[in-house]
């Protein structure tokens, strides 16, 4: 082997090596876009990283992309799984990793709970006018109630996540709402502000009381910090 060709290849070697350590992680790709705000990039990114290579931070990234695409339930795991890794989040991020784990375990526990504006109420009653009866649709949510118990218990320690359960629980017992009544544009309260399925269970909410509590919870998705 000549003195060139060794040389040749130490150079050809640097320069892959340097290649490498230049192109950007799945991790590094996904925060970038999730930064500007490319959500459904960051996520495919994040998302198709082996499970084995995730941090904790990457796992948080991925809860807020999930978060801001509305998919309550894998921003739950990823949420569940930042918290829980190791090294562990750092600090600063931990107040956000638990409010969208809160976020998470409300959407997920109020699935077939349809909050309506008092408006859009309106416009179903009208004859002829133009409506959406999908957005009454309900959900069964009986699979995800056994899954939500077990993640009570295994979440319950966290601060402030107890108190999600009891909103959860809340939010679906027609008889905390039955008597709430909301005001028409006279101010005047004529409007029965809930209904109920037979069993007892809340279908939608025009305003009122419970649409206040799922905008608490809707309110946590507007103000997230990325590392």
């Amino acid at each position: 082997m000549t003195y060139l060709f060794r040389a040749a290849l130490a150079v050809a070697l640097w320069s892959a090596m340097s290649a490498v350590a230049q192109t950007p992680s799945a991790y590094e790709q996904g925060l970038t876009f999730a930064r500007s705000g490319r959500f459904q990039e960051a996520e495919r990114v994040l998302s198709a990283a082996p499970n084995a290579s995730r941090s904790a931070n990457h796992h948080y990234v991925l809860a807020v992309c999930y978060m801001k695409l509305h998919q309550s339930n894998m921003a739950l795991s990823s949420a569940t799984l930042s918290l829980q890794s190791i090294p562990a989040l750092p600090l600063s991020l931990q107040s956000d990793a638990i409010a969208m784990l809160k976020w998470a375990l409300f959407s997920e526990g109020t699935r077939n709970v349809k909050v309506v504006t008092v408006l859009e109420r309106f416009k179903m009653s009208v004859p002829h006018a133009s409506t959406d009866m999908g957005m009454l649709a309900q959900e069964s949510n009986t699979g995800r109630q056994a899954e939500l118990l077990a993640l009570q218990a295994e979440l319950g320690k966290i601060a402030g996540v107890a108190e999600v359960f009891r909103d959860i629980d809340r939010a679906r017992d027609c008889r905390n709402w039955v008597g709430e009544k909301i005001a028409d544009a006279q101010g005047m309260p004529t409007l029965v502000g809930v209904e109920c399925t037979a069993g007892g269970e809340v279908t939608v909410v025009y305003g009122g009381a419970l649409g206040a509590l799922f905008e608490s919870y809707a309110a946590k998705r507007t103000a997230l910090s990325l590392p």
